[in-house]
């Protein structure tokens, strides 16, 4: 994959709109933004077509290793995970009905939800997408909707809090798919994480 070492912002789930093509041109002569955006594209089908837009929060990796998991309310006290694992590359994907893919739903309690929601709501209020660079290792995308407002970051593991961030976010995804995991797992990773962001229960 073509190594792109621009500070672009990827719009995963946000609306292609918000970008002024005319920065992104004068920017990037090359048209390596070009490619980004249309990748970008491509992930925001997949997930819109295989996942509910309804969801609290929703975290995406993508570039070197393409998988996501989003948390929904299903009733008044129920939430469920779900996640979805890509078995080829989406940047190299013609046909986006054919990727093969792996898709896993499990119920989840709303403790262990609130947790990951303040989580991610410290993270986007704290990091700005200018500045993280895009290139073809793995990037991580944090969304969070509230109030019919959506708000997003990107992190990467080469930070503490962020790595612990993003072990967090990966035992989730193994939790959805292997019931043998239990929530006891990731309320310690949360504890851990909390405690070195310094925030009270």
């Amino acid at each position: 994959m073509l190594k792109v070492f621009y500070k672009i912002i990827i719009l995963v789930t946000i609306p292609l709109s918000l970008a002024s093509q005319n920065v992104v041109n004068q920017a990037d002569p090359y048209g390596f933004g070009e490619m980004i955006i249309n990748y970008s594209k491509k992930i925001s089908f997949l997930l819109n077509n295989n996942l509910s837009n309804d969801y609290i929060v929703r975290f995406i990796a993508h570039f070197d290793h393409e998988y996501a998991f989003q948390i929904k309310k299903t009733d008044s006290s129920n939430y469920e995970i779900s996640t979805i694992a890509f078995r080829e590359n989406i940047w190299n994907a013609n046909n986006l009905d054919s990727v093969a893919k792996n898709i896993n739903r499990r119920n989840i309690s709303e403790k262990i939800v609130l947790e990951i929601d303040t989580l991610f709501n410290v993270f986007i209020d704290s990091l700005s997408l200018i500045g993280v660079p895009i290139n073809d290792d793995t990037t991580y995308h944090l969304i969070r909707k509230s109030n019919n407002t959506i708000k997003f970051t990107a992190i990467k593991s080469h930070k503490k809090t962020q790595a612990l961030l993003i072990e967090i976010c990966e035992l989730l995804m193994k939790y959805a798919e292997d019931t043998s995991i239990e929530e006891i797992e990731i309320q310690k990773k949360i504890d851990t994480l909390k405690l070195t962001l310094r925030i009270t229960p």
